[in-house]
């Protein structure tokens, strides 16, 4: 294929693109040989040297020649010597690659080594001095040309095709900041390429020293230590090389791209947590850009992690993306007039929280569009409410939310395990309409738990149900709130079914924090309800849960009889660093700590694929919330344990405190009728898909027996 099938454009600037996954990743796998001079000799360079790279080393049997400036600091210049200068750069790499923990990196540094070793990739260093011999560093190459990089590429099917580029360089970051190509078939641009050649081919001919542009340079071949380093990295045959492509989607996940476009592009994508709800909307933004020359994405997510995620996600597939941090209401507003004014092809994707999607700025700048907008939001429930609302925790909502799903985005999809809203049937209604077109009905419904287990997309599991009491004093502390809440809940004035509502929170965190409930954590943890062993367990809990948890844990040879378990909370503000989070959930999966606490944190959006076992002491009787719990810890792990076993199936321990109508007068008596409904309805599905499904059934229908027939009035 010629280059000039491929769709190249003449600029490529790396703030709003994927420099090297839109530009290298698209030329590399029609290309034999690709030069290149300039830009900084580092590790992470080199990585991304590999993009593009399967095909160009197994299909195209391809060549690299590089010729690069070593990454020198005040702190290297000083120690500089003739007899140092090789160890400094060595050193500098060894320690820069070292340092590498992403896999997918890994992998290309192997790939490259393997180059390296089989001589398909040779480097040359340029060594730019000052009047003393001295190498010149970041600060002292700032600006100047030397440091742009030029590169050439040759086609495989055609001699006579080639194609070069230039790279304007930050150096002190070490990053591309824009690319400017020569495309001779559309810019008569050959004399350029023939330029940029001959310069390469003089450059690398060169063994002692030279001028570049004015500085006194000397060329430099990699050292022998730095030569047996690679070799030691790299895969002893080519067949061991394993480079990541653009992932693929699932036939369901392509199902579900083909129900949201048959429903005009609008939809709610209702998939199990786990089963690849993200992909499967990353399918949807690739077949707009498709149908699109200029496209404009919103991507929403209620919380910073989460926001994080989708940028990684888009990453993977190459997809440039802004995300809305400081500064963002003069970011978005340039955006979006730049690309009302483009005249080219054009794809602009901001992310950002739930809060900020629905502000006056955003929403303001989409209206001004002129170009198709798609908005994607993800954990949808969220964003259901139309006016202030606390939570379960007595957290108030962002104010208004709902306000962000405006009537100028033409393309809608919705991501979550359960659209449907806790204790508002209105928002729900209103989420459906406005993503799908129809009230109450999911056109886009896809992959429910079942299936997504019967297809082995998440793992089989054990399911124990604990039933507590509340003590004496908490139960009638309930019931003053039952009937208090009464008073207020059912009013038609929000200020004072607010009022009803505040109650009904309180009231739950008495079953939330019901005190048998520790008692019954000690009798799982000593193996007294099917618990096997305290290690990649998960525990769900209350604020106010986390200190008697620590006192059982940290007297674990007292109070259970046996040893210490390392373990770790994650709670809203500790750890604060999100970098601290993340190194515990990979401590976690080194076995480093054997059990997590965490409150409503591990709900949504964190993986932890590597949790076998979870316990769910704080329980509301939120479906949603019990979803993504359950979510956590069926996710497949394909990895093998320490211990040398593998994630065969989960176990999941709900403890729930026993429903009691005792005492109640009947409208009250009618209310806990409802919630024992949701209840049973919640345990009942879980239970007829567990492995001890027998078991679980019998432990309900003795609950059953206590209660009045009326509570039993659903289809299970």
């Amino acid at each position: 294929m010629k280059f000039e099938e491929l769709d190249i454009l003449q600029y490529y600037d790396s703030r709003k693109d994927f420099v090297y996954g839109a530009f290298f990743n698209k030329i590399l796998p029609h290309c034999d040989l690709y030069c290149r001079f300039g830009g900084v000799f580092s590790g992470k360079k080199f990585v991304q040297c590999a993009e593009g790279l399967q095909d160009f080393i197994k299909e195209n049997d391809g060549k690299m020649e590089l010729i690069l400036i070593p990454d020198f600091n005040d702190q290297d210049k000083e120690a500089f010597t003739e007899e140092s200068k090789k160890k400094i750069i060595t050193e500098k790499w060894k320690i820069e690659l070292d340092q590498i923990e992403d896999s997918f990196k890994q992998d290309h540094v192997k790939a490259l080594a393997w180059m390296i070793a089989h001589e398909k990739l040779e480097i040359k260093l340029i060594l730019p001095q000052d009047e003393n011999g001295k190498p010149l560093t970041k600060n002292e190459l700032k600006g100047k040309n030397i440091v742009n990089e030029v590169g050439i590429f040759f086609n495989k099917d055609d001699g006579e095709d080639h194609l070069t580029f230039n790279g304007e360089i930050d150096f002190e970051k070490g990053e591309v900041i824009s690319i400017t190509t020569s495309r001779p078939w559309k810019d008569n641009e050959v004399g350029q390429i023939d330029r940029d050649y001959q310069k390469f081919n003089s450059l690398w001919q060169e063994e002692n020293t030279c001028e570049i542009d004015g500085i006194t340079c000397k060329i430099e071949s990699l050292s022998e230590e730095l030569l047996e380093y690679f070799e030691e990295l790299a895969p002893e045959k080519q067949e061991e090389i394993v480079l990541k492509k653009l992932p693929e989607l699932f036939t369901y996940q392509k199902d579900a791209v083909q129900k949201w476009e048959d429903n005009g592009q609008i939809g709610i994508f209702e998939m199990a947590t786990g089963t690849g709800k993200t992909y499967a909307a990353i399918g949807c933004l690739k077949k707009l850009e498709e149908q699109h020359e200029k496209l404009v994405v919103v991507i929403a997510a209620p919380y910073t992690n989460l926001v994080d995620q989708w940028e990684n996600v888009c990453a993977e597939w190459y997809i440039p993306t802004i995300k809305l941090d400081k500064g963002w209401t003069k970011q978005i507003r340039n955006e979006i007039s730049s690309i009302n004014q483009a005249s080219e092809k054009r794809l602009t994707v901001f992310i950002c929280s739930h809060s900020k999607f629905a502000r006056d700025e955003l929403l303001d700048e989409i209206k001004y569009c002129k170009v198709p907008t798609l908005l994607i939001v993800d954990e949808a429930h969220h964003v259901g409410a139309g006016n202030s609302i606390i939570d379960d925790d007595g957290v108030e909502a962002a104010e208004g939310s709902r306000k962000g799903l405006i009537e100028n985005y033409k393309y809608r999809l919705a991501l979550s395990a359960t659209i449907d809203r806790h204790h508002d049937d209105d928002g729900t209604d209103f989420l459906r309409n406005y993503f799908t077109g129809t009230k109450g009905i999911s056109t886009v419904k896809t992959l429910d738990l079942e299936e997504a287990i019967k297809k082995k997309f998440l793992c089989e599991y054990y399911y124990h149900i604990s039933f507590v009491d509340l003590t004496a004093d908490e139960y009638e502390e309930y019931k003053i709130l039952t009937h208090q809440m009464m008073k207020y809940i059912f009013s038609k004035n929000p200020k004072v079914k607010s009022i009803g509502e505040r109650i009904r929170i309180k009231r739950s965190k008495i079953v939330r924090d019901a005190k048998q409930k520790m008692e019954r954590f000690v009798d799982i943890m000593k193996g007294k309800c099917g618990f096997s062993e305290a290690k990649h367990l998960l525990v769900f809990c209350s604020e106010k849960q986390y200190d008697d948890l620590d006192d059982i844990l940290n007297n674990s040879e007292e109070k259970l009889g046996i040893e210490n378990p390392s373990y770790r909370r994650i709670t809203y503000d500790n750890p604060k660093d999100k970098r601290e989070r993340i190194k515990i959930l990979r401590d976690f999966a080194e076995e480093d700590y054997k059990i997590i606490l965490s409150n409503k944190v591990l709900d949504e959006g964190m993986d932890v694929p590597e949790a076998k076992r979870c316990i769910i002491l704080a329980s509301t009787g939120n479906p949603t919330q019990f979803i993504q719990r359950r979510g956590r810890v069926l996710r497949k792990f394909s990895d093998t344990y320490k211990d040398g076993t593998k994630k065969e199936f989960a176990e999941i321990y709900d403890v729930l405190v026993k429903p009691n109508i005792k005492d109640m007068n009947e409208d009250a008596v009618k209310m806990e009728i409802g919630i024992i409904r949701a209840q049973l309805k919640k345990i009942t599905e879980m239970s007829k898909l567990a492995k001890n499904k027998d078991d679980c059934l019998k432990k309900i229908q003795e609950f059953k027996n206590n209660l009045p027939d009326s509570a039993f009035e659903f289809e299970v």
